[in-house]
């Protein structure tokens, strides 16, 4: 709608109030609709005036030369013709993965190795941790074992490794103590890792470490939950990020 005159001291429902500036920052004003100059804004129709803003307001950066660009370097991979066949937030669910992650569906697609079955103390202690932690916590374990903090299209039965689709992976490593001045082995197994050994005792156990490019959790043989825990949750908080070969 055009810009005309005010009522009750209201700003005008002027196309100036959506329009943009130029490169020479010269205001350029767009008729939102016909006659929208003449129409000012008030209480009755300000929520037409926002939806016409924001409309106008998408068609600018759809007809945009860098929408443009983007649409034809996408076109190079895949013909646009197959994609529109998906909503918006189909594409970004496929493009991004799934946010919510089912203990369940992770419990039942995890293999294990080194020792570890579904029968060992340190797995039931891990499901247990799990079971307890915060949506955001179970997103830093899904980060930090497979380098993706959300789970593919079909859950964790279509978790791709290096190799394709390779299940997330517990891998039994001897429980290390480390002096708190030592520094620790860091995970990797050519896949690249992360972890460590941390603590303020002076006798502390090695943090668990992972293979990212496997999907593989490293878990020491910890003696008992509480440790399994404390080692766990700490390597969340703080080897998120970390990243070394070994």
């Amino acid at each position: 709608e055009g810009r005309g005159g005010q009522e009750k001291g209201s700003p005008a429902l002027a196309a100036a109030q959506a329009a943009d500036s130029d490169r020479k920052m010269r205001v350029v004003e767009v008729a939102l609709v016909p006659g929208g100059a003449t129409r000012p804004v008030t209480d009755a129709n300000k929520d037409e005036y926002v939806a016409l803003c924001l409309r106008h307001k998408l068609r600018q950066v759809s007809c945009s030369a860098a929408a443009a660009a983007t649409r034809a370097g996408v076109g190079e991979l895949i013909s646009l013709d197959l994609l529109r066949v998906f909503t918006a937030p189909e594409l970004a669910c496929l493009l991004g993965g799934e946010a919510d992650i089912s203990v369940q569906d992770w419990r039942e697609h995890t293999t294990y190795g080194g020792g570890y079955c579904r029968a060992s103390d340190q797995v039931k202690w891990l499901w247990r941790l799990i079971d307890r932690l915060g949506p955001d916590e179970r997103t830093l374990l899904l980060k930090f074992t497979t380098g993706s903090s959300r789970m593919p299209v079909g859950g964790f039965a279509m978790l791709q490794g290096m190799g394709g689709v390779q299940w997330f992976n517990v891998m039994r490593v001897p429980a290390e103590r480390h002096r708190s001045n030592a520094r620790a082995p860091r995970g990797g197994g050519g896949g690249g890792g992360r972890g460590g050994g941390s603590g303020e005792d002076d006798d502390v156990y090695a943090l668990p470490t992972s293979a990212t490019c496997f999907n593989t959790l490293r878990l020491p043989e910890y003696p008992t939950f509480e440790v399994l825990e404390r080692q766990v949750t700490t390597a969340l908080r703080h080897g998120c990020e970390g990243f070394a070969f070994g």
